[in-house]
């Protein structure tokens, strides 16, 4: 009877210590914003209630460009813009990722020969972005501890710096600045290279990652992994890096004028993680986004990411039902031009869909690391604070 009470203790404590594992993951965001608003105190007040520690910063973009037949960069991040956010100093103060997306028909179009070169560049970008982010965020830091030395009592500032550095500010200055260099290299333990890549262009994807890894070898490399290729990974082949992002969305044709929803939806992204065999450790990234899908005439005319004026003119933007609306006559809306008769799909995340997503993810993927958000946005935070704040809080 004691060896049966003693099988059943232990279980229940197996089974608890299993439940609290479940606290350990860390929480991340996207930043991937190229309008950069000063004042977004939503997600200044929400980076220090969840406790975040780490970003993943998208650095710009990598297109092909058919005129020059090249490759090209595409809207770096602006380390001016973005270091006049509220909210970039607790940013910059976390751990960073930087991110670099590479479209699919880059490496379609490529040549064999291009895959170095291409890794040296966006090598040498990334490292040219993370000096101008270094070299704000330590003016910022210096700037603020000289004046705290003008404006504090000496037996206040003993824990700063020794009494020889504090007579000059320039020795302070150089001194305060050699030791946050350090620090924020520190910060950045690993780049990510974001690409949804085909059949006809994985093996110079493939090529191109080993290279880049090999020129980053201080770093850990990251690479998205959407849903497909993670389910189908003898067909499409597992990038050659150190850790895979799941990207937990866009499971529907979004050019298709029959899906209802190509960002999100529980039971479709559950046909796709029922395995746990993957040959890279894994962390997961749920959307918190939305857009409106442009067709005119039954065709794919493109993404609109600003609807607040769709949303207010409801003479123009006729609604067809919960998410569908319909161009009522001729328009031109931040210099697009929409045709009478074009249809707009309003698509994005159910909250309660994304809590039942990440319960489906821990039964299917036993073992992965953070649980991120793509992205942070003020308007998107307000909109998914409870679902945000539930997983956090239980994951």
């Amino acid at each position: 009877m004691k060896q049966c009470k003693d099988v059943i203790f232990l279980m229940m404590l197996q089974f608890v210590f299993s439940c609290s594992s479940r606290d350990k993951h860390e929480h991340s965001f996207y930043y991937w914003k190229t309008r950069i608003k000063k004042h977004d105190t939503i997600s200044d007040i929400k980076i220090k209630e969840w406790k975040l520690t780490h970003f993943y910063l998208r650095y710009f973009d990598v297109d092909w460009n058919e005129d020059i037949k090249m490759p090209v960069p595409i809207g770096d991040l602006n380390c001016y813009s973005f270091y006049r956010n509220i909210a970039a100093q607790n940013i910059l103060n976390a751990e960073l990722t930087p991110v670099v997306y590479i479209t699919g028909r880059t490496f379609e179009r490529i040549d064999n020969d291009w895959c170095d070169t291409l890794s040296l560049r966006i090598s040498s970008r990334i490292k040219s972005i993370s000096h101008d982010l270094e070299q704000r965020y330590i003016d910022n830091i210096v700037t603020a501890a000289i004046d705290s030395l003008h404006s504090t009592p000496k037996y206040q500032c003993e824990w700063y710096l020794s009494d020889a550095l504090r007579k000059e500010n320039e020795h302070f200055s150089d001194s305060l600045t050699s030791l946050y260099i350090i620090r924020f290299k520190t910060k950045i333990k690993e780049i990510q290279i974001d690409c949804d890549w085909t059949l006809k262009g994985k093996e110079k994807y493939f090529a191109f990652l080993r290279t880049f890894k090999k020129q980053n070898s201080d770093k850990k490399i990251s690479a998205t992994i959407r849903l497909y290729p993670y389910k189908y990974s003898k067909k499409m082949g597992v990038p050659p890096v150190d850790r895979g992002m799941l990207m937990c969305y866009n499971l529907g044709s979004v050019r298709s004028a029959n899906t209802v929803n190509s960002i999100f939806n529980v039971d479709e992204m559950s046909k796709y993680v029922y395995h746990t065999k993957y040959k890279l450790p894994l962390d997961i990234a749920l959307p918190i986004f939305s857009w409106y899908v442009w067709m005119g005439n039954g065709k794919f005319k493109g993404i609109i990411h600003s609807g607040d004026r769709i949303m207010k003119d409801t003479v123009t933007f006729r609604k067809i039902n919960d998410n569908k609306y319909e161009v009522s006559k001729d328009t031109v809306v931040e210099d697009i031009y929409y045709r009478q008769g074009d249809m707009l799909r309003y698509e994005t995340a159910n909250s309660d869909e994304l809590v039942k997503a990440i319960d489906v993810l821990d039964k299917n993927i036993l073992k992965y690391g953070r649980v991120s958000f793509f992205d942070m946005d003020e308007n998107s935070i307000k909109l998914y604070e409870k679902a945000i704040t539930e997983i956090f809080s239980t994951h």
